[in-house]
């Protein structure tokens, strides 16, 4: 019989360290994979974390560049305001400065940063060449990470400034990013993981380690991703310092479960032969006990431990002997809900209960028991631990996170049809109302009436169609002023995939949209200026070329506005330049797009619009001109010229225009001519 048993036992032992073999196997090439799988996720998480931060806080400066491109006198107090409203949004800029031929004369903030002022970056060779090399590409140039000379390691940008009407080349724009602040969210991730990085300049001839310890690169494997950055592009090399079990380890482990099983199968028959099929079971079931992941326990009437079993135990207080005796009142003590449970004799359901370990850890356990009797007589309770601790601090901290967000991420949820069911804290005070307010409205009490209805229909479309929609929007606050922000519009599905609402998740742009507002106005009469003017025509040509919608141009200047000037004096002038453009934009269309072209002169695009109707609105106007009285000159007059689409070609209808204007002036000013054919 004992032969027959041990030659079962063998086979058994054969077929199972075959299978748990190629289980082990197929589970090694699995850990790889994953390996890979999660250095591959955590490297485009740092490209994106480095992508995003760099761009954001660096496509600043190409603001400032167009402004100062038109606004080439901007005065330091202009200076200060705009940089205060933008370093609101852009936190991660340690400065920005610019330099009037290559000398810095603005720097924001000043504080730590005075020793830049009057810097002559021509006294600086290891940067004037990035200088120059930006000034004759006309790009943004990265340099860095170097060494500043206000003390720290930056990351810095340049942009060169070019006067938009002379093209002469005006200076520089620089912003500096704090690096170690820049490589800060990335050192976290990485000390996190176990993880290496060594960041090198692949656009160098040496590429250039950055960051990171260079002998990486020739010791160890990495997972490679590049990181174009305007000028140049950056490799990221991500190293993983972890070590996956070999398949030597896997043997190990095989043959230890070989040696186990072979020593339980000859015990097994031993108490087989030896005990009662009972005393097996108890075995059995205090084996399974001793080998729990909780802790089991058994106490007497009084609540004294009598029996304890499971690793979590020995985890908590080291040997039995310390916690068999004790009275499971005293490990408790700090849990007043306990005795009102022990005196009813009620089952406890997984209460949780703080408890101070070995170590004097804190510890949070969720404890269910029951009472036991024998014979109808109250013997004691038995009951499990478990130790919850690291689901309640799991808990706590998505709490946390879930509150971060509500305060600095504007999050609105509406139903199916639009109106508003959730709206957190940041964007009620971003809108200016109180969510009780919102609750139940749409979205509608907040629309900005210069927003076109084209573009909630849009919305609406993509969004129906279980997509989500991105997209710039325009709102008024609760007290009338108005702000912009990104917004991305996602539908909302149930555990059954059915659309039940919709989020909206918002990015504040409004200081943004006024700086690109600034360098698009003419600070004089409030119009457009030249800038936008040149951007406009651009666009409604491509509109033309794509749909062949004719459009046209009127020009038109002051009569003898050098003698008013002369005469009543350069306020007097400025009035009378603020309150035409008015009128200009009074009597034309919404369509339509008014401009100062310079000087007295201004410029109307009519889209959509043929000789004819361009030239009794420009007669319309000239009228309309010559009835107003102008405070201090009494009246004045305008000469107008107008081209069309319909009789010149796209590259000249602002040339013609300007010579029909010419034409008006030769013939006695205070009129309206056409450029065509016969006067060409």
């Amino acid at each position: 019989m004992f032969k027959g048993f041990i030659k079962r036992g063998l086979l058994i032992i054969f077929t199972i360290t075959l299978l748990f073999s190629i289980t082990i196997r197929s589970l090694y090439k699995q850990k790889l994979l994953e390996k890979q799988d999660n250095l591959k996720n955590t490297l485009l998480s740092i490209r994106s974390t480095l992508n995003r931060s760099i761009n954001s806080n660096f496509n600043i400066i190409y603001v400032y560049s167009s402004h100062i491109s038109v606004h080439s006198d901007i005065s330091e107090e202009e200076f200060t305001e705009l940089s205060r409203e933008l370093f609101k949004q852009y936190k991660g800029l340690k400065n920005i400065t610019i330099a009037p031929n290559n000398i810095i004369t603005n720097v924001y903030p000043i504080e730590g940063n005075e020793e830049v002022l009057g810097l002559d970056y021509r006294d600086i060779p290891s940067q004037y060449k990035q200088i120059k090399k930006a000034q004759e590409l006309g790009l943004m140039i990265l340099d860095g990470p170097i060494d500043l000379v206000q003390g720290g390691v930056g990351l810095i940008a340049r942009v060169p400034v070019f006067n938009s009407r002379s093209k002469i080349f005006w200076g520089m724009v620089s912003s500096v990013i704090n690096f170690k602040d820049l490589m800060l969210p990335v050192v976290e991730t990485l000390t996190k993981e176990n993880l290496k990085l060594v960041i090198t300049n692949e656009s160098s001839k040496k590429k250039d380690v950055i960051y990171g310890e260079k002998y990486l690169l020739q010791k160890q494997k990495s997972i490679y991703s590049d990181l174009p950055l305007h000028d140049r592009v950056w490799g990221l090399y991500l190293f993983d310092s972890r070590r996956v079990f070999s398949l030597l380890d896997y043997s190990i482990i095989i043959l230890l479960y070989l040696l186990a099983l072979t020593s339980s199968l000859l015990v097994t028959y031993s108490l087989h032969k030896k005990t009662k099929l009972i005393e097996y079971n108890i075995s059995r079931m205090m084996d399974f006990s001793r080998t729990s992941q909780n802790w089991v326990w058994e106490t007497d009437s009084n609540f004294n431990i009598t029996y304890t079993a499971g690793s979590l135990s020995q985890i908590t207080w080291g040997s039995p002997q310390f916690i068999l005796g004790k009275n499971f009142r005293d490990i408790f003590k700090e849990n007043n809900d306990m005795e009102e449970s022990i005196e009813a004799r009620a089952p406890i359901s997984e209460k949780q209960w703080w408890v101070e370990n070995i170590k004097y850890e804190k510890r949070c356990f969720s404890v269910s028991a029951v009472p036991y009797y024998k014979e109808n007589i109250y013997q004691g309770y038995r009951g499990l631990c478990t130790d919850i601790t690291d689901k309640i601090l799991y808990e706590k901290e998505r709490a946390d996170y879930l509150k971060l967000v509500d305060e600095y991420i504007p999050i609105s949820q509406t139903d199916l049809e639009g109106n508003i069911t959730k709206s957190n804290s940041a964007y009620c005070r971003l809108s200016g109302y109180k969510e009780s307010e919102l609750i139940g409205n749409t979205h509608k009490i907040m629309r900005h009436p210069s927003t076109p209805s084209a573009v909630f229909k849009q919305m609406w479309e993509t969004i129906e169609q279980g997509k989500t929609w991105n997209g710039e929007v325009r709102n008024l606050r609760r007290d009338g002023s108005c702000y912009w922000f990104n917004a991305s519009i996602s539908p909302l599905v149930d555990q059954f995939n059915r659309h039940y609402g919709y989020m909206a998740v918002r990015q504040d742009i409004t200081a943004e949209k006024r700086l690109l507002e600034i360098s698009e106005t003419d600070q004089l009469t409030g119009i457009y200026n030249r800038r936008k003017l040149d951007s406009s025509l651009k666009m409604i040509s491509s509109q033309y070329t794509r749909s062949k919608s004719d459009f046209s141009i009127i020009m038109l200047d002051i009569d003898f506005f050098k003698s008013c000037n002369d005469n009543f004096g350069h306020l007097v002038g400025d009035d009378v330049l603020k309150k035409l453009s008015q009128i200009l934009l009074k009597n034309i269309r919404k369509t339509d797009i008014l401009g100062r072209w310079g000087g007295e002169e201004f410029l109307i695009i009519a889209p959509n619009t043929q000789e004819d109707g361009a030239i009794k609105l420009a007669e319309f106007l000239r009228k309309t001109v010559e009835k107003t009285f102008f405070e201090g000159v009494k009246s004045i007059t305008c000469s107008f010229g107008v081209s069309s689409t319909t009789n010149s070609s796209l590259d000249k209808i602002t040339e013609f225009a300007d010579k029909a204007l010419y034409l008006a002036k030769y013939s006695g000013r205070n009129c309206v001519k056409f450029y065509d054919n016969t006067l060409k």
